[in-house]
């Protein structure tokens, strides 16, 4: 008897929780007699009163995104695509020269905006959001800046530069972390800094950013000050640029640290904004992690060679592992980590050549594929950072949202865990 009432208080424990939490995700699809899972249940509730955010974390890993859903068709090969930081907007910038802006707190992603550049125009090779997600930064082929503000929907696209005679062409950009600037790289291995408080462009050579006959390829913010960037080099070799020694105004000098192991070029580089890691992706499709705190230092690939002359003399990376072999790219895909705050970092992922994303998981090593629904290569990869959701975007113009809606049937035991 007394097991009995143990058992019928524990049931009445799991009905009461799951009750709850319908109740408190304050969705309309919580119809009568429409069941939901654990899964959905625990990311649905309100953050910070149930679960603690390691136990959100350890549900959106073991929940992976693999449902795929068709969101939109655009007429141009699609090169970039982000979430704001609240993830309530999706802007994708294509090379058609067209800015386009979904929301996404609606069932499907809903177009609200789409702004086009109605002269010569060649489209966006890159694109970045404000901190503040009020605007954004595109990069054109021919070199321009373009800026879009998301506040204002009455006003158009805008040029920050407009002499093209007396600057070289940019192709790559980030807005600082605080906002107040964009810098740019020029195909001169130069940097831009572009104050947008008094819109001045300042141009500055950077002798020591690359060597002779390489040049710069990508860049990032190595932490939220926004001191120091991350460079990579079509060469393979990356290094590490104080903005405070090269920009100031009292220069003492330029302070680079050198990393080497790549053997191609460097397409895209992410960093986890603590100064620490740094993730790369190389030609030849091999992700790298970096140890900024470890440059020179020769340290073995954990896959490496059979024999130890097939290996590089130096690789300051501390972890390298290869997505797929892809002997030709027509282009610079993009790797991110994944969000801290829905799986701490845990992930990198990148788009390839065949039409499908790959996650990597830096703990275990273990390559996750997603199914090839894009008939072209997929350039960019965003992942949203309010809900355990990625959304894939290829040349062929598609852009397709994947989901993990759990097990399809309730798991009361999976819950016994996490209750407290």
């Amino acid at each position: 008897l007394f097991v009995t009432m143990i058992r019928i208080l524990h049931d009445r424990k799991m009905k009461d929780f799951v009750t709850l939490t319908r109740m408190e995700s304050g969705e309309d699809s919580f119809l009568p007699g429409q069941k939901r899972t654990i899964y959905h249940l625990i990311t649905r509730r309100v953050p910070h009163q149930a679960f603690s955010e390691a136990v959100l974390r350890y549900m959106n890993n073991l929940h992976l995104p693999y449902k795929k859903e068709l969101v939109d068709f655009q007429a141009g090969r699609i090169s970039r695509c982000k979430f704001t930081s609240d993830g309530s907007l999706f802007v994708t910038a294509n090379l058609s020269g067209q800015i386009v802006v979904y929301d996404t707190r609606t069932k499907n992603y809903t177009r609200i905006r789409r702004e086009a550049y109605h002269d010569a125009f060649p489209g966006f090779c890159d694109m970045d959001i404000s901190p503040c997600d009020a605007f954004v930064a595109g990069c054109t082929i021919d070199g321009r800046i373009m800026t879009l503000n998301l506040s204002k929907p009455e006003e158009n696209m805008a040029f920050l530069s407009v002499n093209q005679q007396q600057q070289p062409r940019l192709h790559k950009l980030h807005y600082s972390p605080g906002g107040k600037a964009i810098v740019a790289l020029d195909n001169l291995n130069g940097l831009t800094f572009v104050d947008l408080q008094s819109l001045l462009l300042t141009l500055r050579t950077v002798p020591r950013l690359c060597v002779a006959f390489d040049r710069s390829s990508c860049f990032c913010f190595c932490d939220k000050g926004g001191d120091c960037v991350f460079v990579g080099s079509d060469s393979g070799m990356a290094r590490v640029l104080d903005l405070r020694m090269e920009f100031g105004e009292h220069k003492p000098g330029s302070m680079t640290m050198h990393y080497y192991g790549e053997k191609k070029k460097i397409m895209s580089v992410d960093s986890r904004m603590d100064g620490r890691y740094v993730v790369t992706l190389a030609k030849d499709m091999k992700f790298g992690v970096w140890d900024l705190r470890l440059p020179k230092r020769p340290v073995h690939d954990f896959e490496g060679s059979n024999s130890s002359a097939e290996r590089p003399p130096i690789n300051n990376s501390v972890m390298v592992t290869y997505a797929h072999f892809s002997p030709i790219l027509p282009t610079d895909l993009q790797c991110y980590f994944s969000p801290a705050s829905l799986t701490g970092q845990r992930f990198v992922y990148s788009g390839n050549v065949n039409g499908n994303y790959v996650l990597i998981d830096l703990v275990t090593g273990r390559r996750l594929y997603g199914k090839r629904v894009h008939s072209s290569l997929i350039q960019d990869v965003a992942w949203n950072p309010n809900c355990n959701e990625i959304v894939t975007t290829g040349w062929d113009g598609n852009i397709y949202r994947w989901k993990n809606y759990g097990v399809l049937e309730d798991d009361f035991r999976e819950l016994e865990n996490f209750i407290y």
